[in-house]
């Protein structure tokens, strides 16, 4: 029975061995020196529990800022902490207290989205036409209904 325990402690470790080490060669692991730690994309996008377009649309402008070097690290890691606080809409909170704390340093932040944006109003398309298109696409045409 021993054996047959080492066995599978040994297959196990053997079939976890290249995830560790794809795991490792990956930009989102940093390793310093006895610590390990993600980048701030994963961070960012897993600790706010980002799941919608625009949320991850914006995070990628605040990400590309920090790399630009026009916004700080320091300040995006401040936000993102007080935002976490919350159970829920959590991008939303991140971006109105980044927002603020840019505002009360002088820091101008432009972004062309916003995580508050629902996602469905986009330029170029009429509510008329959406309308119409999700009235068509969803009602029932029944010939017999609404006649005298």
């Amino acid at each position: 029975m021993s054996a047959q325990r080492f066995c599978f402690a040994a297959a196990l470790l053997m079939g976890t061995l290249p995830a560790l080490k794809s795991l490792a060669a990956d930009e989102s692991v940093i390793r310093d020196d006895s610590t390990t730690r993600v980048s701030l994309r994963v961070q960012l996008e897993k600790g706010l529990r980002a799941m919608r377009p625009v949320e991850f649309r914006f995070l990628n402008e605040v990400l590309a800022q920090v790399k630009q070097g026009d916004l700080p690290k320091e300040l995006v890691e401040q936000a993102f902490l007080w935002a976490r606080q919350y159970p829920a809409y959590r991008v939303q909170y991140f971006e109105k207290a980044l927002r603020a704390l840019a505002k009360r340093d002088g820091i101008e932040l432009v972004t062309k989205v916003s995580s508050f944006d629902p996602g469905f109003n986009t330029p170029g398309v009429s509510r008329t036409a959406t309308r119409r298109a999700a009235k068509s696409r969803f009602s029932l045409k029944l010939p017999f209904i609404g006649r005298k």
